[in-house]
């Protein structure tokens, strides 16, 4: 359940937290610890931390089912223009993405 999944992103936060001290944690990683957590202010400030490191693991913020905890939250929206992505990947167009995107036909 919900508590076990605390529990467990607990123990992965104390160990990025160790692992800190001596190798490169990404922010963004503590970011979705945090999220998983609950507590949105420290995944935030996280998040805030891998901007300006520019992790590039950022790139998979927009669609990362981890990302799911934030998207309610208005901070989140606003990373998102912050991020300045393309406009297809903050609006989806219509149908299927992946087809909506190719400039060429499949068959002619």
């Amino acid at each position: 359940g919900r508590l076990g999944r605390k529990e467990e992103a607990s123990k992965i936060l104390s160990h990025l937290q160790e692992a800190s001290n001596g190798e490169y944690i990404s922010p963004n990683d503590l970011c979705l610890v945090y999220a998983a957590l609950g507590d949105k202010n420290k995944a935030f400030a996280s998040l805030a931390t891998a901007y300006e490191q520019q992790d590039a693991s950022l790139v998979w913020i927009k669609v990362a089912p981890e990302s799911d905890a934030l998207r309610s939250d208005p901070r989140f929206a606003n990373f998102i223009r912050r991020m300045n992505f393309p406009v297809s990947y903050i609006e989806p167009a219509p149908g299927n993405r992946l087809l909506s995107r190719m400039t060429t036909p499949l068959v002619e």
